[in-house]
């Protein structure tokens, strides 16, 4: 194959993978609910946001409780703060902290479902890569006739000075 047949291979490649990635990529979803309770054991909301751009503006609205200081909402994992801007991509129920109240942060997962999909669709794209590469380069330019032997070709240092080491 010649030189600009090779490089328009490749850019295909290369295309197609940024095309799957961007179809993968995590977007905000419309209509997402954000829910604000003072307590865990709160069967309603003390305050609701829907959330159509994936910004979520909490509230300025204090809640009160005897005793105690509000110190802001949490998840189990972050702390958000009223008046302050973040950017949501899931529905939360989110809880007051109060000041003299113990805390427990709760596990929550690295990845939510779109972000794992998004990263499973990258690993398979950068697998094909890879292989074509393998394909391309030990193959192709080695003469190697199956992908086994061109990998180990690829890796295996070459004698210096030619070929016959007896001479």
């Amino acid at each position: 194959m010649g030189r600009s047949l090779k490089i328009a291979a490749f850019m295909a490649v290369i295309f197609i993978s940024v095309f799957m990635l961007s179809l993968s990529a995590p977007a905000f979803a419309e209509g997402l609910t954000v829910n604000f309770y003072l307590d865990r054991e709160d069967p309603a909301p003390f305050a609701s946001v829907e959330i159509t751009d994936g910004s979520l503006t909490v509230p300025e609205a204090i809640p009160e409780r005897e005793g105690y200081t509000f110190d802001g909402w949490s998840d189990g994992f972050a702390r958000y703060y009223p008046s302050q801007t973040y950017t949501v991509s899931e529905g939360l129920n989110l809880y007051a902290v109060w000041k003299g109240e113990e805390v427990i942060y709760e596990r929550k997962p690295l990845l939510n479902k779109a972000e794992k999909t998004a990263l499973y669709a990258s690993l398979g794209v950068l697998g094909v890569i890879l292989l074509f590469c393998f394909y391309w380069f030990g193959i192709k330019e080695n003469g190697v006739k199956d992908l086994g032997r061109a990998i180990k070709k690829l890796f295996t240092k070459k004698p210096e000075g030619g070929g016959d080491q007896n001479t």
